[in-house]
């Protein structure tokens, strides 16, 4: 009588459970836009860069609402704190002595996910009809399609906003005139080592 074959088992990978944003801390998201850039753009941001690049410049959505797009009005007023309304509603807006096209926040979200959408605003950044003198905020929506691609995992799209971000916003945030605001879940995976700030 043949022996029978011996069979392996074999374990197959766990897949972690991913984090939202809801729980990473600004010195999380700011290693975790880092990682996006680098990673995207085939670069290394040098050591200057990386100190310019504070923890504060990715301020976290309030954790006592949802983050939907019904919410995001109270999320930005949150990441202004008491000053939002000098801030979005301020005096000369009423007047009239802020030329329209001149917004505070910008908000990319996943429901305009075309490269020709962000095309469209790199043409309107270029032809200076999207004023950028008064934007301080810009809000990426992280949120995936229904095939769970996010503004940063499209390629295409991806390729677009990280143009534009170069273009536009980058050296801004580098003189912390700018910060960015991750709205929505943030695919990291638990367990998976985070890299800390320059500052820590």
């Amino acid at each position: 009588m043949k022996d029978k074959p011996t069979i392996e088992k074999v374990d197959k990978p766990i897949k972690k459970p991913a984090v939202t944003s809801l729980i990473l801390s600004p010195s999380e998201r700011r290693s975790f836009f880092v990682d996006q850039f680098e990673s995207a753009n085939g670069t290394k941001l040098s050591s200057l860069e990386l100190e310019s690049i504070k923890d504060t410049y990715f301020p976290k959505p309030l954790e006592r609402i949802s983050q939907d797009a019904g919410n995001l009005g109270e999320h930005i007023k949150g990441v202004f704190g008491s000053s939002w309304k000098e801030v979005l509603c301020e005096p000369q807006l009423v007047e009239g002595k802020v030329d329209p096209g001149n917004p505070a926040v910008l908000v990319i979200s996943a429901s305009a996910i075309k490269s020709l959408e962000m095309l469209r605003i790199k043409k309107l950044c270029e032809m200076e009809a999207l004023g950028l003198s008064r934007l301080e905020v810009v809000v990426l929506d992280m949120h995936t399609d229904v095939k769970g691609f996010s503004l940063l995992t499209l390629q295409q799209v991806r390729d677009e906003f990280w143009d534009l971000y170069k273009s536009y916003f980058h050296q801004r945030l580098l003189q912390g005139s700018l910060r960015v605001c991750l709205y929505g879940p943030i695919p990291v995976e638990v367990g998976q080592s985070v890299k800390k700030s320059e500052d820590e």
